[in-house]
């Protein structure tokens, strides 16, 4: 069974960031789509208000006026049928100087004959706020009656949301209470401020439904293209992250393999006579990097890395001014290859003799900042020259005290 590591794959990493960033990215689009959505249907609702209060106070200045003077006369039509309770006025019937009969129309009845004519002149009243006066003595809707009972307990002002097959609408009710101007026509009311009716608007909500639509559709597109410019920016994000994470695979790669070549070059090194070193162009040469077979000359590779020791104290006391003048001789010269013969002293106490053959590290300037070398253990032949030599010296000694002598 194959498990996927997330965190060891930078790829697969990338892939779960984008396809999050993608959900999150439609998750916030669209939360806010229905955010917005659901706005314009409050905005609706609110417009609806507004209707239904700006009808309501319309309809509340009609009657202030209109019981100002306690109602008007208009000439006898044979289609118009006075309230009974007019009838009993004495003043309900008045003539013309002409002798032209008049009855009284109340407030209450010109109040319903301007919202008639207001209707008339709209036209379509299907799509207009619809207002009428409601009472218990008429039959009343279920909506009508709960807002009645509520106004009746003190309320000042309701409205409810009806959802109909035939359309929805918004009923707003206002309460009609007993005041000093209705007791000219309703003697037997009392001013106490009873609530005797009420005025209830209904505005249909399809119109403003279908604003809100328009809206909403705006806002889809609106919202559709944010989206894509966000879908676009997350895969171009995604694009160059993805470029930048093979860019970083393909260094690490390279750098792997140059770790694992140095790890054999190493290791071919540590199994081999020779001795790399790198120092630094200061006094002393500090060493800034050694092989691990450095052992072999009797030295310690922790003395130089770790405890800094300068390579020029393991130089044999006698042998430190050569050295240092050669390399500085070189240096003169603009050489960058140079090879010099000397003696080391190792923490053993044994004394060395190394082959040392260095190139010389420059800057863009051309100064000398690194050299870096390898040594050889050269004892041995040094010590097999100096036997060769002694011998050389006894063939010659004997042959001057025997001339007649002949070595082969």
């Amino acid at each position: 069974m194959t498990v996927l590591r997330l965190s060891s794959n930078p790829c697969n990493r990338l892939l779960v960031y984008t396809a999050g960033a993608l959900i999150a990215w439609t998750g916030l689009v669209w939360g806010s789509f229905l955010f917005a959505s659901a706005r314009e249907r409050e905005r609706a609702i609110d417009s609806a208000h507004l209707l239904a209060e700006a009808r309501l106070t319309e309809d509340h200045a009609n009657r202030c006026w209109a019981t100002q003077p306690g109602g008007v006369y208009i000439p006898v039509d044979p289609d118009f049928e006075q309230h009974p309770i007019l009838s009993r006025m004495p003043d309900s019937s008045a003539m013309t100087s002409g002798g032209r009969p008049l009855t009284l129309l109340n407030p209450a009845r010109m109040t319903t004959e301007v919202q008639a004519a207001l209707l008339e002149i709209q036209g379509n009243t299907t799509l207009q706020p619809h207002i009428r006066a409601i009472g218990r003595h008429q039959p009343l809707s279920a909506a009508e009656d709960r807002a009645l009972t509520q106004l009746e307990g003190g309320g000042s002002l309701t409205s409810e949301m009806l959802w109909r097959t035939e359309g929805d609408a918004l009923l707003v009710v206002r309460p009609l209470r007993a005041e000093t101007q209705c007791l000219r026509c309703h003697l037997d009311w009392q001013p106490s401020g009873d609530v005797r009716g009420a005025v209830a608007v209904e505005v249909p909500m399809a119109p403003l439904w279908a604003r809100a639509d328009q809206e909403r559709s705006a806002l889809l597109l609106a919202h559709g293209g944010l989206y894509l410019l966000g879908v676009v920016a997350i895969g171009f994000g995604a694009g160059h992250s993805a470029r930048r994470v093979r860019a970083e695979r393909a260094a690490q790669d390279a750098l792997h393999a140059e770790v694992a070549r140095r790890q054999q070059l190493e290791q071919i090194i540590e199994h081999s006579p020779v001795v790399v070193f790198l120092w630094r162009n200061e006094p002393g040469w500090p060493v800034e990097y050694v092989t691990a077979n450095v052992d072999q000359l009797g030295l310690k590779a922790r003395m130089f890395l770790e405890d800094h020791i300068p390579f020029c104290t393991v130089i044999h006391p006698e042998d430190q001014g050569v050295v240092a003048e050669e390399v500085r001789f070189y240096m003169a010269q603009n050489e960058d290859h140079y090879r010099l013969e000397y003696r080391i002293v190792g923490v053993d106490g044994r004394t060395r003799w190394v082959e040392e053959q260095s190139w010389m590290r420059r800057d863009v300037h051309g100064h000398v900042t690194h050299l870096q070398g390898v040594l050889t253990d050269i004892t041995a032949r040094r010590e097999l020259e100096a036997v060769q030599r002694g011998l050389s010296q006894l063939h010659r000694d004997a042959a001057g005290h025997h001339p007649e002598c002949h070595f082969l």
